[in-house]
């Protein structure tokens, strides 16, 4: 068989043990697909108390950390209390609840200190490219660690559609319509939850928009049209929803990339990159044994939706239907003219 194209864009050696003799879990660690000329990513849990690294320090690229619940039930269950000094003046940024922090490129900040933890924490962590990087420092460093959004991420509204339908059933049926009122796409999509790390509207200057969601039920396919970005980088990041065994993956999702539509399958833990210009579509989640964790990452933005530089091939909005070839398995799609 042949070595697919874009087989290079999908990293699968990302577990690792940490270096902190504390962190006991496997962690996951990405350099990124260029040699490190984009972003690298960590992800750890956090199961005691530690201090990481023992002296302040300092980076040439912008770094965002994420410090979440790995409760897939509900995303506010953060027991921890944590300290991180910013800046030569080592003003004390105390956390004791989901938090999201930029930590701009020659600021100086740590060490991070857990001080005490009583349900596994997630340390989700990024690095940006020094291209990407904007060097924004606010005047209070509190300013530097804000609440992420959290919520019940729900189908969104198509761009002057209607509003789907959502129940508590783990796979309604909900139906998109057009401006015009026309279907244009069949899925099933479950509720789940979602923290929201857009950084320009929670009021951070800085080129990184991420979001990470809890995913526990069979979807169908997301609300993505056929298309291409003009010049962002977007990551997705599939993980495994045991924290402690990060590295367990039981789902089958399935990604349709290039002119060809060539079928990526997802069924392990790992991070694929989309560069700008390679055509893809959402993905059709076949099958969930176990939840899992999914992040959206995109870098070059701090307000994915505001850029508007996405080009969409597929016409969704006069009833082409927006499906993947092969996926009319789950639920008929249908065109109306």
């Amino acid at each position: 068989m042949a070595q697919s194209q874009y087989a290079k864009y999908i990293s699968k050696e990302i577990i690792e043990e940490s270096k902190y003799p504390k962190i006991t879990a496997p962690i996951v660690s990405y350099h990124g697909d260029r040699g490190g000329r984009d972003l690298a990513f960590q992800w750890s849990c956090i199961t005691q108390p530690l201090v990481m690294d023992q002296e302040p320090e300092t980076s040439d690229r912008d770094q965002f950390l994420l410090l979440a619940s790995t409760n897939m039930d509900d995303l506010r269950d953060f027991r921890a209390e944590i300290e991180l000094p910013l800046g030569k003046d080592k003003q004390r940024q105390l956390i004791s609840e989901p938090a999201f922090v930029y930590i701009p490129a020659g600021l100086v900040h740590g060490p991070l200190t857990v001080k005490s933890v009583s349900r596994p924490l997630a340390l989700w962590k990024w690095t940006l490219d020094a291209k990407y990087s904007e060097h924004w420092v606010a005047a209070d460093y509190s300013n530097h660690v804000v609440a992420p959004r959290m919520m019940d991420a729900q189908p969104p509204t198509p761009p002057g559609g209607t509003a789907p339908s959502a129940d508590l059933d783990p796979r309604p049926i909900v139906e998109y319509r057009g401006p015009g009122g026309t279907p244009f796409r069949y899925i099933r999509t479950p509720p789940i939850i979602a923290y929201d790390c857009f950084c320009k509207p929670l009021g951070i200057q800085a080129n990184l928009c991420a979001g990470v969601y809890g995913v526990k039920y069979r979807e169908y396919c997301t609300a993505e049209p056929v298309h291409y970005h003009t010049r962002l980088d977007e990551w997705l990041i599939f993980l495994g929803g045991d924290p402690l065994n990060v590295e367990t993956f039981d789902a089958h999702i399935e990604m349709f990339w290039g002119n060809e539509q060539e079928m990526q399958v997802i069924d392990h833990t790992c991070i694929a990159h989309v560069p700008p210009g390679l055509i893809h579509l959402g993905q059709d989640v076949r099958g969930v044994g176990k939840p899992y964790w999914h992040s959206i990452t995109v870098a070059g933005t701090g307000d994915y939706f505001a850029e508007r530089e996405k080009v969409v091939l597929s016409k969704e909005e006069i009833g082409e239907p927006m499906i993947a070839e092969g996926a009319t398995d789950w639920v008929p799609a249908t065109r109306e003219d």
